[in-house]
């Protein structure tokens, strides 16, 4: 081939050849600033720019000699802006975190929903730089287009075409190489893990089917002999540190209800509660079930609290306004086995206290409340009207969602105790936040794992299992990881049985668990280790 053909080979798949390019400067900026550990990391970006290009150059030679339509070669230019887009992505995450991204990450960023993306991008990229990031992914595409287009007009091949055959098979195998190459990469490797685990979350509510009726309640005792309600609220990105009644310090007067309730016998506030992990689908997959840090057991054989419950005679309500987007996570499938599930699909927390009315207080009930908290961006959690504390800051803002939490858990208690003979209510937040990285675990920053946690616990419960009040009364300064909130609760319940371990129930004397022997960040450091305590 002779030197003028071989520049308009060039000049007509200069579109194609930038994907190289760019997967050869990410592999350069890898090596000069986040310094991967592993020779795989480089070799894997090299392929994906090697082998997507090559990909792509037959794919432009497919569309320009058999196709010719304009539809498709606008579809070839994005899926060449898509296939470029783990690069910007491993980028943007090193200069926010300082590490590439992890497998737990990958799967929050999986099951999470485009609001929750937009509201994260606004909150720790900034409104301009959204606006600024947003213009830049169309612009590209936008010339990826034009470049081609150009490139295409000044030089056209004029070589006789292969056969369509031919041409379809050299690019489906240069594709699969490409693609196997692609999904090897930093950013692509953890999320293509994720995808394949959610994949296979639906297996959950078969196993639980056969499962079920193995269920034997060891404790005949009922918590009262009456209909009543336990409820459980599951609070989302609300740390200790900054909430008033847990540091009396803080500038924020953000949990006036809570702190009237630290004297209040019927209320225990715990005050050394850490969260397992510091992502909420991986907290939740074990609060809700027996899968711990401490027994090894898996999310998919793992018993859950609402099928104890159900055995125990309640009937269990699932009760949430996260919308559908998160039907994916494994949580979901934990919230599919209730008798009823409710979404109310409204970003207002308070949207779920309406429900409660449609619970008859005539049977006894298992209530689990799942909202948005004080999940970023934290203005959106609240509406504008009660935004107490005007300081235009981040911090004002997270006070004001953790205020607006504290009058939920108010009404949700009020209403329980006045219409459903509420006789234990039990509080606790999935993880922490940090007010500038959010509760990414890459940092393990202990901000994001310390958690409030309170249970309630009538005077009527208190006389009819005096034994398990006395002992978590006595437990407030206890250390404990919500990880053994389904051993916990099924202990309050009197609901053990075969799938219950009395060592992580904080209601039995078993439990004897310290900050040495206690994990969190999955299973990744110790609790003692929190600076707190030094």
């Amino acid at each position: 081939m002779d030197r003028i053909n071989m520049g308009k080979y060039l000049k007509q798949w200069g579109a194609c050849l930038l994907v190289a390019g760019w997967w050869y400067a990410y592999v350069l900026y890898q090596y000069l600033f986040i310094k991967a550990d592993t020779s795989a990391v480089f070799y894997s970006g090299l392929m994906a720019g090697t082998m997507g290009a090559a990909a792509f150059i037959l794919l432009q030679f497919l569309c320009e000699r058999y196709i010719k339509k304009p539809g498709a070669f606008w579809c070839l230019d994005i899926m060449q802006f898509i296939y470029c887009l783990p690069p910007l992505f491993s980028i943007i995450h090193y200069q926010l975190y300082g590490s590439l991204i992890t497998y737990d990450e990958a799967t929050a960023i999986h099951n999470t929903n485009f609001r929750e993306a937009l509201e994260w991008l606004l909150t720790y990229v900034g409104p301009l730089y959204t606006i600024m990031l947003g213009a830049v992914m169309v612009g590209s595409i936008v010339l990826i287009h034009k470049l081609r287009s150009l490139l295409m007009e000044n030089s056209q091949y004029n070589g006789q075409p292969p056969l369509l055959i031919l041409t379809v098979t050299g690019m489906l195998a240069v594709s699969l190489m490409a693609g196997y190459s692609w999904l090897q990469t930093d950013f692509m490797a953890p999320y293509a893990q994720a995808v394949r685990y959610s994949m296979g979350l639906s297996q959950y509510y078969r196993n639980m089917e056969g499962q079920k009726d193995n269920i034997v309640i060891s404790n005949p005792a009922a918590v009262t002999q009456s209909p009543h309600t336990i409820i459980m609220v599951i609070g989302e990105s609300a740390t200790r540190d900054r909430m008033k009644a847990y540091t009396p310090s803080d500038p924020f007067d953000d949990t006036p209800w809570l702190s009237r309730q630290i004297d209040n016998p019927d209320f225990i506030i715990f005050n050394n509660a850490y969260a397992c992990q510091s992502l909420t689908q991986q907290v939740l997959e074990s609060a809700l079930t027996e899968k711990s840090a401490y027994n090894g057991k898996d999310f998919l054989n793992s018993m859950n609290i609402i099928d104890v419950a159900k055995k125990k005679g309640y009937k269990t309500y699932w009760i949430t306004n996260l919308g559908r987007d998160n039907n994916e996570s494994s949580f979901f499938n934990v919230a599919a086995r209730a008798d009823v599930l409710i979404n109310t699909g409204k970003h207002d927390d308070h949207s779920m206290i309406g429900e409660l009315a449609s619970i008859n207080p005539q049977e006894s009930n298992l209530i689990i409340l799942h909202g948005n908290g004080s999940h970023a961006a934290y203005k959106e959690r609240y509406p504008k009207d009660k935004a107490l504390f005007t300081d235009s800051t981040r911090e004002a803002e997270y006070a004001n969602s953790i205020r607006y939490t504290d009058e939920f858990l108010q009404a949700v208690f009020e209403y329980g105790r006045k219409n459903l003979n509420l006789q234990v209510m039990l509080y606790f937040s999935d993880h922490g936040e940090h007010m500038g990285t959010g509760h990414t675990p890459n940092d393990r920053d202990f901000v994001k794992v310390r958690i409030p946690m309170f249970i309630y616990l009538a005077p009527e419960y208190q006389s009819n299992n005096p034994a398990k009040y006395g002992l978590l009364k006595d437990r407030k300064d206890t250390f404990f990881t919500n990880d053994m909130m389904y051993n916990t609760l099924s202990g309050i319940m009197n609901a053990e049985s075969g799938f219950y371990e009395a060592q992580e129930d904080l209601s039995s004397p078993a439990y004897n668990f310290t900050p040495e022997t206690l994990w969190t960040f999955g299973k990744a450091i110790r609790v003692s280790e929190d600076p707190n305590l030094k």
